[in-house]
């Protein structure tokens, strides 16, 4: 990535990425990093309530699949957290198995988008900087209350072929 690509002002910018894969954490967190954002990297979604509750982040990017708390639960959960302290959060989806499913469910839970991984670091940097400037959505009135029908063993996988 050349330097120019570099927004100005991600070096103010606070991103929270929650993802159970840490490679991932350790990946997009050292390229965020590198592009001047201050980045936390956390796990579950307990541990991105956890951090928001310490620190008003400007983004957060949270996968939808995890144990425990899916990312959807997360965003919404997140959202609640923030809404009572009076904080605003932009909150990405991002997940490796996109369908029209996933990005009805996203959109119920008004996050900004949804990313696909993996990622190409300028469109990601080029995204979050435009939804720094875009208003958040509501949140659906049909806002998924269920946690997510599929387990970390049963996520589909990528056939090789």
């Amino acid at each position: 990535m050349q330097m120019e690509s570099i927004p100005e002002s991600a070096v103010q910018r606070k991103v929270l990425i929650v993802d159970d894969q840490h490679l991932v954490l350790e990946t997009l967190g050292a390229m965020l990093t590198r592009a001047g954002y201050k980045v936390v990297c956390v796990p579950t979604g307990a541990g991105a309530l956890a951090a928001a509750r310490l620190t008003a982040f400007d983004a957060a990017l949270i996968d939808i699949y995890m144990p425990e708390m899916d990312g959807f639960e997360t965003a919404l959960r997140l959202r609640e957290q923030n809404g009572r302290r009076g904080r605003t959060t932009r909150i990405w989806h991002m997940t490796g198995v996109g369908s029209p499913e996933v990005e009805r469910r996203s959109a119920q839970c008004g996050v900004m988008g949804l990313f696909l991984k993996p990622f190409n670091l300028a469109q990601l940097c080029q995204a979050l900087e435009k939804g720094f400037t875009t208003p958040v959505p509501a949140i659906e009135a049909e806002t998924p209350a269920a946690p997510n029908p599929i387990a970390k063993d049963e996520r589909p996988t990528a056939s090789a072929g």
